[in-house]
């Protein structure tokens, strides 16, 4: 029985003399499975990942091979929006800070206004980014959320919810969604964020897919990177160190969304009760000396807001617009570039 692509993938990924064959000579599989030069190019790169997962001793290959398969066609991106905490910083919040009004919008159809929700901003751009599903991790303590957002119908995607029972931190939250995710790309969005432009999500779920990372961070400038999650990026796009909330630093940016692939997904899993209290960024940070290929794609000209204080929500100035305008992003006025950040 002739070999399949699927079978070929599945050997890459278990047989290191294989997968040396396939980096040695990929052409001579294009006949054979009918390849196009991408599809070749996504052989060559599980080829690669296997031999560092060989040589790393870190990962198995299942995370490889899933990731390389679903490459081959079009990766889906599953959207993680973690809103589980307690929100220690507004002590005095009555309400869950994603819930809280950051704008106001048009309905298309009869002109009213309606307030805009935190995290109904990370949802509708991870909607437009062509992200179908999202998980929502949340706490019984915030039964509102649910309320609000259902099953997502109203926001033109299929949302569902894990409870995150104790606060764990932001790396346990996320990982959380690992039997629901764990062969395919995920999306990520913080709900209590607010990021220019919308359409970053969208470039950062591609960036990943063309540059073959294991994960994709989008990067914005601040002012407040000592609040925040600063990047060192080297001058091949990839990630040399991710920071969170240093004393003191001499980079000026922070990552704001994220992208990553079954590779990554395995790598935080493993980590176990390792994990346990810390945000995602250090777990981005440990993620570059086990082999994974972290890269960043920077917005130059974007903002960033983490409406997590009250000081960030007050420089937050309330705006409208018509949702079907292509400039939809929420105006930070007086806030400018990062200044909320």
């Amino acid at each position: 029985m002739a070999m399949t692509i699927k079978d070929a993938l599945r050997l890459a990924a278990k047989d290191q003399h294989f997968a040396n064959e396939i980096m040695t000579n990929p052409e001579a599989y294009r006949a054979q499975f009918n390849l196009t030069d991408a599809q070749v190019q996504q052989l060559k790169h599980l080829a690669s990942a296997a031999a560092k997962a060989k040589t790393s001793g870190g990962l198995g290959p299942a995370a490889d091979y899933d990731w390389a398969l679903a490459g081959m066609t079009n990766p889906e991106f599953i959207g993680i929006l973690p809103a589980a905490g307690l929100g220690s910083r507004l002590p005095s919040l009555r309400a869950p800070k994603e819930l809280l009004p950051i704008a106001f919008v048009a309905d298309p159809a009869t002109g009213a206004a309606r307030p805009m929700v935190a995290a109904e901003y990370s949802l509708g751009a991870m909607q437009r980014a062509g992200v179908r599903k999202c998980l929502i991790v949340t706490s019984d303590r915030k039964p509102e959320i649910f309320r609000y957002f259902g099953d997502g119908s109203g926001f033109g995607l299929a949302v569902a919810y894990l409870n995150q029972a104790e606060p764990d931190g932001l790396a346990a939250a996320i990982d959380m969604a690992f039997p629901w995710v764990e062969r395919s790309c995920v999306s990520l969005a913080l709900p209590d964020s607010v990021f220019s432009p919308c359409e970053a999500v969208a470039a950062v779920n591609q960036a990943l897919v063309t540059r073959h990372a294991d994960v994709m961070l989008g990067v914005f400038p601040t002012v407040n990177p000592a609040q925040l999650g600063p990047v060192r990026i080297g001058t091949d796009g990839r990630v040399i160190e991710v920071l969170e909330k240093p004393t003191l630093t001499d980079v000026a940016n922070t990552w704001g969304i994220a992208a990553w692939t079954p590779r990554f997904t395995d790598f935080l899993h493993r980590q176990g009760a390792r994990i346990r209290g810390l945000s995602i960024g250090h777990v981005f940070n440990d993620a570059i000396p086990h082999g994974l290929d972290v890269r960043a794609l920077v917005f130059e000209a974007g903002s960033y807001a983490d409406l997590g204080t009250g000081e960030s929500l007050a420089a937050m100035i309330f705006g409208r617009w018509s949702e079907d305008d292509e400039e939809a992003d929420i105006r930070f006025a007086r806030a400018g570039r990062g200044g909320v950040g």
